[in-house]
Formats: structure tokens, sequence, C-alpha cells
């Protein structure tokens, strides 16, 4: 029984470490926002190869205090304030949206891009 569930479970991380990968997506800069990688070595329509992957180093500026102080006194109070409004609109427009197949884009405008803007940005970029 403890072989079985031994080789199930082995069974089980190979083949989520085979599939998942290959629905990430193209490229790292779809997962992380840019671009791990310079290409421009590789020829045109092929993938770069290890010798040619050249890891980007892109210098980030830090934001000043006064973007750091705004955005935590003013700008995240309003993003939690428009994610009560966003959820409040997405319940009232269900009906709709799930009888013309449009939820995903009412749960994106609606739902992901309020909590995007409030929890997924660092602190102090306004315009990102």
């Amino acid at each position: 029984m403890k072989r079985t569930l031994l080789v199930l479970l082995v069974a089980a991380f190979v083949v989520g470490g085979v599939t998942v990968p290959t629905y990430a997506g193209d490229s790292a800069g779809d997962y992380f926002g840019r671009s791990m990688f310079r290409t421009g070595l590789a020829k045109p329509g092929c993938p770069p190869t290890p010798e040619l992957a050249v890891f980007q180093d892109d210098p980030i500026e830090d934001p000043s205090g006064e973007s750091i102080i705004f955005d935590a006194v003013i700008l995240r109070p309003l993003g939690l304030a428009s994610m009560v409004v966003g959820a409040a609109g997405a319940i009232v427009s269900a009906p709709w949206a799930t009888s013309t197949c449009t939820w995903g884009r009412v749960h994106r405008q609606l739902i992901e891009k309020p909590y995007c803007y409030t929890w997924g940005r660092p602190l102090g970029d306004i315009f990102d």
C-alpha cells in the first residue's frame, strides 16, 4: 500500500512538473511582466538557445518619498473602495453577464484590475 501511494505521488509530481510549465505561457515575460532574457542574438522565429540567452539586468529606479506617501495614504484606500464598488457592481451585473457570456470581461474589469492595483503593485509605483 505504501509503495503504491509513493509511486502515485512521484507520478503526480512528474506529470505536474512537465505539464504545468507547458501551460505557463509563451515566455517568462508573460508571467513576470518583463522578459528575463534578451533574444536579439537568436535567429528570427527560433527560440533562444542557452548559449544565446543572456540575463537582462534592468536597473529599477526607487520612487520618491512623496509618491510612496501619496500612494499609501490616498491611493491604497481608494483602491480598497474601488474593490468594494467593483464587487458590488459585479454582483449587480452578474445576471446579464452570465446571460450574454461576458462574465470574464466583468470579472477582469470590476474585480481583477482593482485588486491588482491595490495589492499587486509595489508601493510608490503610481502609474503602473
